[in-house]
């Protein structure tokens, strides 16, 4: 398997621990269309809301499964 291919596994398996921690409210929150305006086009160097879930409203074990899914596609 190429490194590539790893580092792909690796974050859809974390993805999917940390989407499985979700409550049904957070997931509603964190699932947002594909459609315009395409908040993913909108770029910001400050601190902007996007909407979506924040850190703020996790558990602290989901902050950590964020930091873990962050850190898979991170090299050392």
């Amino acid at each position: 398997m190429n490194a590539r291919r790893e580092v792909a596994d690796a974050m859809a398996g974390a993805c999917g621990v940390l989407l499985d921690s979700l409550s049904a409210e957070q997931r509603s929150v964190l699932h947002l269309p594909f459609s315009p305006p395409d908040e993913r086009r909108v770029w910001f160097y400050t601190p902007t809301d996007h909407g979506g879930l924040a850190l703020a409203d996790m558990a602290a074990h989901q902050h950590r499964l964020v930091h873990r899914l962050v850190a898979t596609g991170l090299s050392r």
